[in-house]
């Protein structure tokens, strides 16, 4: 885009030179010129009219055949593609997809033909028009032999003006219509404030949360996810979310994190509602682990710390290997912590078991050490020994990070200094693990229901050999 504005600049300007020309040899011919200008204008905006109006069919038509492509080529989908012989259903998918594109393209070519069929067209009855009126004067004695030649050349450069600013023009016109969706998604107002957002505070201090009667509802949806929730945790508490699917706990840390903004109520952060900070600054309190694991074809070292090698203190990513116990994996591989994972980049990449690539997230959002650390259910592929190992080592290591766990293992979660029990959107019983076992309630009747097959000894305190 930015190159052809120049080009139609310079176009303008050397077509408004030899218009003033051919007016001296004959109006009636730019006349023409222009008649046949318009006429290629308007079917050249039919075409885009065309283009831009069945721009969502040709967008999901690439998404999907994108998403096919992707899926095909991803190695964990390897295994359900060979076991369930789904090669044929994928080959039908691709070939019924093509089909559908192919002829989307065949119906937007078809629209563009008009403008290519008129630009010849231009060619010919200029040229024609031209010979027509410069042979006539010559033959009446006007002009002479060579003034006829210059003429002609006259002519010639003002259509190649002529289309070189139609092209532009049109070309322009193209790109904004591929550009319109990103600048619909960039002119979307921000939740925060921006660049002159309240900057945030220390952050190697625990930091207070306090959500205020904060609702949430997914657009076109008329139930909330969740309902007028009132909750507020102290600098440097230990928070755990439990409670059944769906009930809304991974929505509520989206909520936190400011990915969606509440359709109700207003969160605080050290009693600064998060729309008032600088985006930017608030992402860097925040050190979360989602259940979707989400690493890149680089070594080990980048994928933890974010950063180039030169930015990365690659001792304390050792720390953080040791914390999730992954050091002594690393330290088995042939480059140890500058091994690539996957090989998509890389013939010597490795393949991380589910488990281990948890854990890899682990150390990335420790790598971080920011003042609020949340984990939402990212030990589901640890069994649970391991899941309730890990979560007590966090424990151990961030004692003044604010720090919020989310697991559907009751027991993996009772070291924390309250328990939150989700359901429906709403916080249904709240305290430590020993209070919620002494009520008897969902939390209790859960957790004893589990304990039946993690727990040698007495499940109604939760106190015995647990995971056994």
């Amino acid at each position: 885009m930015m190159k052809r504005s120049p080009e139609l600049i310079t176009n303008l300007i050397g077509l408004l030179s030899y218009a003033t020309l051919i007016i001296v040899i004959d109006w009636r011919i730019l006349i023409v010129l222009v008649v046949m200008c318009f006429v290629n204008l308007y079917l050249n905006r039919r075409a885009r009219e065309y283009m831009e109006k069945h721009a969502d069919e040709n967008a999901a038509l690439m998404r999907k055949q994108n998403y096919l492509y992707k899926n095909t080529i991803k190695f964990e989908n390897l295994k359900d593609i060979i076991l369930y012989q789904m090669s044929d259903w994928f080959r039908h998918a691709f070939e019924k997809n093509c089909s559908a594109g192919r002829k989307w393209s065949y119906q937007n070519e078809r629209m563009w033909l008009k403008p290519a069929v008129s630009d010849i067209a231009f060619i010919a009855l200029r040229d024609f028009a031209a010979y027509f009126i410069l042979t006539r004067q010559v033959l009446h004695g006007h002009i002479t032999l060579a003034l006829f030649t210059f003429y002609l050349g006259i002519i010639s450069g003002f259509s190649g003006w002529l289309f070189g600013l139609m092209n532009a023009w049109t070309d322009l016109l193209r790109s904004n219509i591929q550009v319109n969706d990103y600048r619909c998604i960039m002119e979307q107002p921000s939740t925060f404030s921006g660049s002159a957002g309240v900057k945030t505070f220390d952050k190697s201090k625990p930091v207070s949360i306090r959500l205020e009667n904060v609702s949430f509802r997914y657009a076109g949806s008329e139930k909330d996810i969740i309902t007028d929730l009132n909750l507020t945790i102290n600098p440097g508490e230990k928070i755990a979310l439990v409670g059944e699917n769906g009930a809304g706990k991974t929505t509520l840390i989206k909520l936190l994190c400011g990915l969606y903004q509440p359709t109700k109520g207003t969160i605080y952060v050290n009693e600064t509602d998060i729309r008032k900070f600088n985006r930017d600054d608030y992402m860097g309190m925040l050190s979360v682990v989602f259940q979707d694991i989400n690493m890149f074809a680089f070594s080990i070292i980048e994928n933890i710390s974010g950063k180039t090698l030169e930015d990365t203190d690659i001792s304390r990513v050792m720390k953080c290997l040791t914390k999730v116990g992954l050091k002594k994996k690393v330290d088995s591989l042939q480059w140890k912590e500058m091994m690539p994972l996957s090989q998509r980049l890389s013939k010597e990449g490795i393949e991380l078991s589910g488990g281990e690539m948890q854990k890899l997230l682990l150390a990335r959002a420790l790598y971080k050490n920011a003042p609020i650390l949340i984990l939402d259910e990212p030990t589901a592929a640890l069994d649970p020994i391991a899941e309730s190992e890990l979560y007590e080592e966090y424990y151990s290591n961030l004692i003044d990070r604010t720090s919020i766990f989310i697991s559907h293992r009751l027991a993996s979660t009772r070291f924390c200094d309250r328990i939150l029990y989700f359901a429906h959107g709403a916080v249904v019983e709240e305290g430590s693990h020993e209070e919620l076992m002494r009520r008897n309630g969902a939390y209790a009747k859960v957790y004893q229901i589990q304990s039946q097959y993690y727990t040698k000894g007495n499940a109604q305190t939760g106190d015995g050999v647990e995971y056994a």
